[in-house]
């Protein structure tokens, strides 16, 4: 089990998770394909990450508060960290790009910010049409612990 902290400030932005293979998009639930008054299942079970290598929810023109460097551009050989919602600690939304009909759809670029020191972290996705998930910026969320890479 690892964590994921900013790289910035050492805030933990995860509960412990451990790595599983990353669900197709195209297969994860989607709020409005759910019955009425029931909740959607996030893309990856609680306590669980999966590594995406075509973050495309870091990909917009807006650049991450924290990283001098360019967005992350699918196929630019990072692969950014993605959890389920209930995993996220240490974090507050940026509600200027919070925009959706019935929660985050991510389009705004980095949507949660971690909470020691503003730093853009992550996109939250959780609108109708997107699946339930948080997409760690790789730039600025470093995994910590005995099974972290490196």
């Amino acid at each position: 089990m690892i964590v994921f902290r900013c790289a910035a400030c050492g805030t933990v932005l995860t509960a412990p998770v451990r790595e599983v293979p990353l669900p197709p998009l195209d297969e994860a639930p989607l709020p409005f394909a759910v019955p009425d008054g029931e909740d959607c299942p996030p893309r990856l079970a609680p306590g669980t990450f999966a590594y995406d290598p075509e973050p495309y929810h870091l990909s917009w023109a807006h650049p991450s508060k924290g990283v001098p460097a360019p967005p992350v551009r699918p196929g630019s050989g990072l692969r950014s960290p993605v959890i389920g919602p209930d995993d996220v600690r240490g974090v507050e939304p940026i509600p200027r790009r919070r925009q959706g009909c019935c929660g985050p759809s991510g389009s705004q670029g980095p949507n949660l910010a971690c909470a020691g020191c503003g730093a853009e972290v992550a996109v939250e996705t959780a609108d109708c049409y997107t699946p339930q998930q948080i997409t760690l910026d790789p730039r600025l969320a470093e995994p910590v612990g005995p099974a972290a890479p490196g």
